[in-house]
């Protein structure tokens, strides 16, 4: 079993293309903030999009890809709006 991390919650994040976009979210800068408290982990994204379709396709993605860590047992994700 590894270690759960930032770190290794990012890396696994870059398996999410943006929809739309060949790139993933993590080196588009949308991921803002990863947290993790035990095994539950909270990822805050920077999303512009607010269609229904798009932040459903990426939360699904994202709480896949995270929960897809052996260490992680709840997955949260938020979206905000890009800052002022």
């Amino acid at each position: 079993m590894g270690i759960l991390s930032d770190d290794s919650v990012r890396e696994a994040l870059r398996a999410v293309p943006f929809p739309g976009f060949s790139r993933d979210i993590v080196s588009l800068g949308v991921v803002r903030q990863i947290s993790i408290d035990g095994s539950s982990v909270s990822v805050e994204l920077v999303v512009q999009n607010r269609e229904d379709v798009v932040l459903r396709a990426l939360e699904d993605r994202v709480k896949a890809v995270v929960s897809a860590l052996s260490e992680v047992g709840a997955v949260n994700v938020k979206f905000v709006g890009p800052a002022p």
